[in-house]
């Protein structure tokens, strides 16, 4: 059965992904939708979970007020098993509306890297463009990691030492929400295939 897919600001890297795909459809109507995904951008904004701006964090009004809207919207939407997919700033944001806040600012990401499912144990290379860092709510299930960063940032502290891991995809079954911090669009099919696995689980 083909799988209707709404891509929130039209990215053309990710409709593209779609578009290739068997099985999925881009629709222009968020309301027929099955899979809604929210896409790259600029920083989340730190006033989703309660902190200001640090010096590197720069986000985007504009994205939040639509970001924000097609949320609502989804909620509206007839078949309780939508799937909401959030890639790099979309994974963030996803994973802020879920109650889970950011790093607003770590090292090492900006460039190709290695994750790990925690399932299998696989290593899959990834495109990372963010700067920023997910931290799940205890509500998620985080289901990759990598292990990259030495520097974490946010209103109220610096770390200057390697955590425990990196979390870097992670599902909140509530809201049927999957947030993917690296781009499957500019990876490798490796990356893809790895991203359209998680994706048809949900």
């Amino acid at each position: 059965m083909t799988k209707l897919v709404y891509v929130v600001r039209k990215d053309s890297g990710i409709t593209r992904m779609f578009q290739q795909r068997k099985g999925y459809q881009i629709t222009n109507e968020v309301m027929l939708a099955d899979i809604i995904v929210w896409g790259g951008g600029a920083d989340v904004n730190p006033e989703m979970y309660g902190q200001k701006p640090i010096e590197e964090t720069h986000s985007s009004p504009d994205t939040d007020v639509l970001y924000q809207k097609v949320w609502e919207q989804s909620f509206a939407i007839a078949d309780p098993k939508i799937a909401r997919v959030g890639i790099c700033l979309g994974g963030q944001w996803l994973n802020c509306k879920n109650k889970g806040s950011m790093w607003q600012h770590v090292n090492n990401h900006g460039r190709s890297h290695d994750i790990i499912d925690l399932t299998t144990g696989e290593k899959i290379m990834v495109t990372s463009t963010h700067h920023q860092m997910m931290r799940p709510h205890e509500s998620g299930e985080v289901l990759a990691v990598a292990h990259e960063a030495t520097l974490y940032k946010d209103q109220h502290k610096t770390v200057n030492e390697a955590q425990e891991y990196d979390t870097e995809v992670v599902y909140y079954a509530e809201t049927n929400s999957l947030c993917f911090q690296p781009h499957p669009e500019y990876s490798s099919k490796h990356t893809e295939e790895y991203f359209f696995k998680l994706l048809e689980k949900i």
